[in-house]
């Protein structure tokens, strides 16, 4: 399986991956008329958005595959005008050029409510996806109706499940061991229950 790109949420002036939250998205595509696509096997829902946190949660950029239904259609921009922002080519990097629409600067006020786990300084870990616990600086961000309440550093979680619970399976890979008492404790050690 390839490591599916993340999204990013800027925050304190840093980027930071969005490890995990309690809803499976921040943001939902299909709510503006956008319909994702599996481009590259290293993005299968199709899409990744660049978020943005000071006292509001807001999506700052949009990189999206939308099929309009022809494959001709889908070798450019051609997803719908969002927030008054028509799409274009992305000029970023390689990697986000397999979308075939890019937002810039969207800026859409979001009201999503939950946690959100976000991490930055990655270690050189083999794994599958960025579960917090490889990133050296781990925040849990509490938001309420896009309002962010907190922001609570959790870095000594992510060290302390790396020390205890990590291991390799025979190809390499890095796996979280913990037994069931271990769980809990991790759970509890967030203002809302995560998947661990």
């Amino acid at each position: 399986m390839t490591m599916q790109k993340t999204d990013i949420l800027l925050f304190n002036d840093a980027e930071y991956h969005v490890s995990d939250s309690t809803r499976t998205y921040l943001f939902e595509p299909k709510d503006y008329g956008l319909n994702p696509y599996t481009c590259v096997t290293s993005c299968y829902r199709g899409w990744k958005a660049r978020y943005a946190i000071s006292e509001r949660l807001r999506l700052q950029d949009l990189w999206v595959s939308h099929d309009a239904g022809h494959p001709v259609k889908n070798r450019k921009p051609n997803g719908p005008e969002i927030e008054g922002v028509l799409p274009q080519e992305s000029t970023d990097s390689d990697d986000l050029k397999s979308f075939n629409c890019y937002y810039p600067q969207i800026n859409i006020d979001l009201g999503f409510s939950g946690a959100i786990i976000i991490g930055k300084n990655s270690l050189k870990l083999r794994a599958r996806h960025l579960p917090f616990w490889v990133f050296e600086q781990v925040f849990e961000l509490v938001v309420e109706q896009g309002k962010l309440i907190s922001a609570k550093d959790k870095s000594y979680l992510a060290e302390r499940v790396r020390q205890s619970y990590i291991g390799n399976n025979s190809l390499g890979y890095v796996v979280f061991n913990p037994t069931g008492k271990d769980i809990k404790w991790l759970t509890d050690s967030f203002v809302t229950q995560l998947p661990v």
